[in-house]
């Protein structure tokens, strides 16, 4: 482990590098994207915000009740099969799968 007790070697090397500019994407998108009322329809992949509409991705799911995370990818709502929604978590498999990053596979 590099320093913690949670993370993988590999995930935080593959994320580490990466901190400084997800904050500076979050910032980008909160002053691009204002508060307000919003919808989602996963299955046309589109988020609707104060006006402002996005094609989305379901990299994956928390659930509360249980504290679990389940991937896009394993989630198997038959209405997403072939939607294109679950894509982005598919790949990011696909990249913990070649860099033997458990966090992305499990």
């Amino acid at each position: 482990m590099t320093g913690n007790d949670f993370f993988s070697d590999a995930f935080v090397r593959a994320a580490a590098p990466l901190g400084a500019w997800v904050g500076e994407q979050l910032d980008t998108f909160n002053a691009y994207m204002p508060m307000g009322e919003w919808n989602v329809n996963l299955l046309d992949r589109k988020y609707r915000q104060s006006g402002r509409e996005l094609t989305v991705s379901v990299l994956g799911s928390y659930a509360l009740e249980d504290q679990t995370w389940l991937w896009g990818w394993a989630n198997q709502s038959p209405s997403w099969k072939d939607s294109g929604v679950t894509a982005a978590a598919e790949a990011i498999r696909a990249i913990g799968e070649r860099d033997g990053i458990p966090e992305f596979t499990t």
